[in-house]
This record gives structure tokens, sequence and C-alpha cells, in this order.
């Protein structure tokens, strides 16, 4: 019985010396493959990497946050002043952003304070903008500040930096 099985599909049905040119030819076929396997795979991987990477880090979002809601104060302090609280000290902020464009945010304000001692009543409406960096503007009848805000969960910070007479730091909970 010969060598070659005509009924094992691998082998050629021509004959010995084809069953060998077949051989010969897969092993170079395999040493091929894993040659283009070797050079493509990494070459795969660096494409997905830059593709997912682009040309350089993605931003995460930057606009700044809402602040819309109705806040109670928490506490007002000024400089060199111990800071009034309830039930010295009551107030309401209403803010209510109407519109957001790259790193900025604008919107309406209401602002209503009143403390006791000494006696200290603010009513004020007007406008803000607060920008993802933390700075905050206020225009409005009474008061036109800048400085800075912090919002952590519900707790509004606003540091008025400018004018000098306006410097304090409210804390608002909404």
């Amino acid at each position: 019985m010969s060598r070659h099985n005509t009924d094992t599909p691998r082998f050629s049905l021509a004959g010995p010396r084809a069953c060998r040119a077949n051989r010969v030819a897969g092993r170079r076929g395999v040493a091929i493959a894993n040659r283009v396997r070797s050079a493509v795979v990494p070459t795969l991987v660096a494409m997905v990497l830059a593709m997912g990477c682009g040309e350089g880090p993605i931003d995460p979002d930057e606009t700044p946050p809402d602040l819309t809601g109705t806040y109670q104060l928490v506490s007002l302090q000024y400089p060199n002043q111990p800071p009034a609280t309830p039930p010295n000290a009551t107030g309401t902020f209403a803010v209510r952003q109407t519109a957001v464009e790259g790193q900025e945010a604008a919107g309406t304000v209401v602002l209503k304070i009143t403390i006791v001692n000494p006696a200290i009543t603010i009513d004020d409406q007007g406008t803000y903008k607060n920008r993802y960096d933390g700075s905050w503007e206020q225009r409005s009848e009474q008061l036109q500040t800048k400085g800075t805000y912090t919002l952590s969960n519900d707790t509004l910070t606003v540091m008025v930096t400018e004018p000098a007479l306006a410097v304090s730091t409210t804390v608002w909970r909404r």
C-alpha cells in the first residue's frame, strides 16, 4: 500500500511528488503567515491605540456647573468679622441659569439677606456669570462684584474679591 492515502483530503491525488510539493508549500505558507502575523498584529494594536488616543488627551466637559436653584444662607463673613449665621442672619439666593457658551454660563439672581445685629438688609436682583475656572461676576441694582465660587454637592460658596468694600464669603445651601 502507498504512503499516500487518497481518502485524506490534505494530500493531492496527483501522486507522491505532488504530495511532497504541497507539504513544502504548506510549510512555506505557514512561515510566511507567521511573519505576516508578527508584523500585522503590532501594527493593528498601534493603530487601535492611536485611534483611541487621537492627537491629544480627550478633554473633559469644560462647561461650568448649572447653579440653578434656591439657596438658603448658611453664613456670611466679612474680613475681620465673625461669620453671620442663622438665626442672626437669614437669606435666600435664587439663581437661574439662562445661557451657556463654552466655559461660561450666565443667568439671573435674586438676593435677599437680613442681618439682625448690626441691622443690614440686602434686597437685590440682577445677572451673574460663572465660569469653568471658578470665576464669578454679579451685576445687579445694588452690587457689581467679582470673585470666585465653588459648588460642592448642594453647597454654593461665593467669595467676593472686588470691590474692596464688598469683599466677603457667603455660603449657601440648596
